[in-house]
């Protein structure tokens, strides 16, 4: 992509040299419309944000401008019948809360627990910036029927004052199989768990390892072509959808490399031993892949590329709200376990052969 941009940048120098620089705000018509977003799950809370577009000579959004909607009259249906009007509610703002910054955002909350199968819309009415709804069908998960783990360059790096520390490689084939009657669309994504006790003894679990290389499953590029495999990030991206697999069962080849699980259980305590990895396979809302390809496309994508050089026509995210601003998705999630402990007892078992 970065060779794309150089070549295409380079085709302009005389333009980039000639005239005279100066600064203007384009006078097009803007009307501020409302913009919702929301990721549904079967039994979790709903939570939707509310904001307003923006022109861009406002300001930043994250700085020294407000685009939340703060009194909204939002009704929540389920099913064409109405629920409840959702109130106003804050959330943690995601990557502050990964880091330890507790900051929420502005949100609209449900007291309804939605469940698989279910048709969730919204209807939104602000008297400064006019009405929006949504709606979304809650999949149904697809479960993880099996997976088989491949341990390579395992060591033992011994037991120290900080605990006995292992690192791997695995090679994990994730089996699952796609139901036939629908078409579905799929995310899927890798996460440690441990656990830690602030105790005299320090006993705790440690998991740590750097996501997995997407590159080993085809079906995670099947929306890249052969020239945007060229010229095109294509990481970052674990969606697909079911239209090579319809139906059938299918392995997913997830790799981790430079795995690291640090123990320390002293006591034998039960509660510690159990740091393993989480595999999430997630039935999407196609309003969810539809919206993520997008991103992808406008971001990375041959089209987006050309379009943000003026080669091209723009490429816009796509949304399923009805004043084309913001995305209402659901997923339903299935997590399976890997426990390192037991891959551990395995390879020392090999080394004591």
């Amino acid at each position: 992509m970065d060779i794309l941009k150089k070549l295409i940048i380079s085709l302009f120098p005389a333009l980039l040299l000639t005239g005279c620089f100066s600064e203007f705000e384009p006078d097009i018509p803007s009307t501020p419309v409302l913009c919702m977003n929301s990721l549904i799950t079967p039994g979790d809370t709903i939570l939707l944000e509310l904001t307003r577009t923006w022109r861009w000579s406002e300001g930043d959004p994250d700085g020294n401008i407000d685009i939340n909607i703060y009194n909204a009259d939002i009704s929540l249906y389920v099913n064409d019948r109405f629920v409840e009007k959702l109130t106003p509610s804050r959330r943690p703002r995601p990557m502050q809360y990964m880091l330890g910054l507790y900051d929420t955002i502005q949100c609209y909350k449900a007291e309804y627990i939605p469940v698989a199968g279910d048709r969730i819309r919204f209807e939104a009415k602000s008297t400064d910036y006019g009405d929006a709804t949504a709606e979304v069908t809650i999949p149904h998960p697809v479960n993880i029927e099996k997976v088989d783990v491949t341990a390579s360059r395992f060591t033992d790096w011994g037991t120290s004052i900080f605990g006995t520390r292992y690192s791997m490689d695995l090679n994990m084939l994730v089996w699952f199989t796609d139901p036939v009657e629908d078409t579905n669309y799929f995310t899927f994504a890798t996460s440690s768990t441990g656990y830690h006790a602030d105790d005299e003894e320090g006993s705790f679990d440690y998991v740590s390892f750097y996501g997995f290389d997407q590159s080993k499953e085809p079906l995670f590029t099947e929306h890249v072509s052969v020239l945007e495999s060229i010229f095109s990030d294509t990481s970052g991206y674990s969606i697909f959808s079911d239209r090579q697999i319809s139906g059938k069962s299918y392995p997913l080849h997830i790799t981790i490399t430079g795995l690291s699980y640090e123990v320390n259980n002293p006591d034998n305590r039960p509660e510690f031993g159990h740091g393993g990895v989480n595999l999430t396979l997630a039935n999407i809302s196609d309003s969810y892949y539809k919206h993520v390809l997008s991103v992808w496309v406008a971001n990375d994508g041959l089209a987006g590329t050309l379009g943000n050089a003026g080669l091209g026509e723009p490429v816009f995210q796509t949304s399923n709200v009805s004043t084309g601003a913001g995305v209402v998705a659901a997923a339903a999630p299935f997590t399976w376990k890997v426990e390192l402990m037991d891959i551990v007892r395995e390879q020392l078992g090999k080394d004591s052969k």
